[in-house]
C-alpha cells in the first residue's frame, strides 16, 4: 500500500513540473551578403565598446553617492543584526527552559500543544562598499544599449533571416 501511495505521489509531483521553454534566435545567412554582414559585426563591436564606456562613466559618476548608501546599508545591517540577536537569545532561552511556542507566538499551553522552539535563520550578511557600488551601478547605469537589436536590424538589412524558435530547456516531454 505504501508503494502505491509513493508512486501516486511521485506521479503527481512529476505532473506539476511543467516544461520550460526559451526563445532562441537562429541566423540564416544569405550567400552573397558576407561583406555586408562583416560591417554588421563591426557596428555591433563599436556599439558594445561605446556602451561599456558609458557604463564606466556612469559608475564613476556614482562614486560620491556610494559612501552615503554604504552608511545607510550599515545602519540597516545593524538593525537586522540586533533583531537577529534578540531572536537568537529568545531561542536559547526557550531551549534552556524547555519551552516551545504555539501558533502566532502563543505559549504552548494556550492552544495546539507543544511546538519545539525554532532556531532563527542565519545572521544577516554584512554589507560591503563594493557590494553597494555594484548594486547602484546595476540600478542606475544602463545595462542594455540596444546593440543586439541593432545587429539584428543590420543582419536582416543585409538579406539575412532571423528565425526565432521556442526550445524546451527543462522538464521536456
Amino acid at each position: 500500500m505504501k508503494t502505491i501511495s509513493a508512486l501516486i505521489l511521485l506521479l503527481l509531483l512529476s505532473a506539476c513540473a511543467a516544461p520550460r521553454y526559451q526563445n532562441v534566435k537562429r541566423y540564416e545567412t544569405a550567400a552573397a551578403a558576407e561583406t555586408c554582414l562583416a560591417s554588421c559585426v563591426q557596428q555591433e563591436a563599436a556599439c558594445k565598446a561605446q556602451c561599456q564606456t558609458r557604463r564606466e562613466t556612469c559608475a564613476q559618476s556614482l562614486e560620491p553617492e556610494i559612501g552615503k548608501h554604504y552608511e545607510e546599508a550599515l545602519k540597516r545591517y545593524d538593525q537586522a543584526l540586533r533583531y537577529y540577536s534578540l531572536e537568537l537569545e529568545r531561542y536559547r532561552h526557550a531551549l534552556l527552559l524547555g519551552w516551545g511556542w504555539g501558533p502566532h507566538g502563543h505559549a504552548p499551553w494556550v492552544s495546539y500543544g507543544w511546538i519545539p522552539p525554532q532556531q532563527p535563520a542565519a545572521p544577516p550578511p554584512a554589507p560591503t562598499r563594493e557590494g553597494e557600488q555594484a548594486r547602484l551601478v546595476a540600478e542606475r547605469c544602463d545595462q542594455d544599449c540596444g546593440c543586439y537589436s541593432g545587429y539584428d536590424a543590420c543582419y536582416t538589412g543585409c538579406g539575412g533571416r532571423i528565425v526565432v524558435e521556442s526550445r524546451c530547456v527543462a522538464h521536456c516531454p
